[in-house]
């Protein structure tokens, strides 16, 4: 059993980057943290160019052989932000859902889409409300685990911390 989640980046004009997909570390805390280390190196907020660089923060945190092979993959991204496009994307989004995530606006906005089970025992995708997003966030950055997460990714990146947040 994983904590699975799909990041994507957006310029927020409808262009899209490969999906990425976490089979570990999908929550909140984590993924809010790996966010704010692309912030922290300066990396530069265009859509391809971000994403690749989180795949490479990604790696680096998951480069140990005792993680395995299944904690990170990349498939083609959506063709727009609607709920069906978002719906055909080739990863599992089950546990976290989507993180939709513009960085190219002063702050940072990430749109959030999860999976509900319906009654009639099928799922469907639905957007979180940006309050909700936002108190996830801010729960994120004073949740205990934050604290050893950044210790585990320092480990992981021969001691290299996040800063700030």
């Amino acid at each position: 059993m994983g904590n699975r989640a799909t990041v994507i980046f957006t310029d927020g004009k409808g262009v899209f980057s490969p999906a990425v997909y976490l089979h570990w570390n999908g929550g909140p805390e984590s993924v809010y943290g790996f966010l704010e280390e692309l912030d922290r190196r300066q990396v530069r907020a265009d859509q391809e160019y971000e994403c690749a660089r989180f795949i490479q923060l990604i790696g680096e945190f998951f480069d140990q052989d005792r993680i395995g092979g299944l904690s990170l993959g990349v498939a083609n991204g959506p063709a727009s932000d609607s709920i069906e496009d978002l719906n055909k994307v080739g990863t599992d989004k089950g546990d976290n859902g989507i993180y939709l995530v513009n960085r190219t606006t002063k702050s940072m906005e990430v749109r959030r889409f999860t999976e509900h089970w319906t009654p009639e025992h099928t799922t469907i995708m639905a957007e979180l409300p940006i309050e909700q997003v936002k108190a996830e966030r801010e729960e994120a950055g004073s949740h205990n685990y934050r604290l050893s997460f950044r210790k585990f990714y320092a480990k992981a990146t021969q001691g290299k911390e996040i800063e700030g947040h």
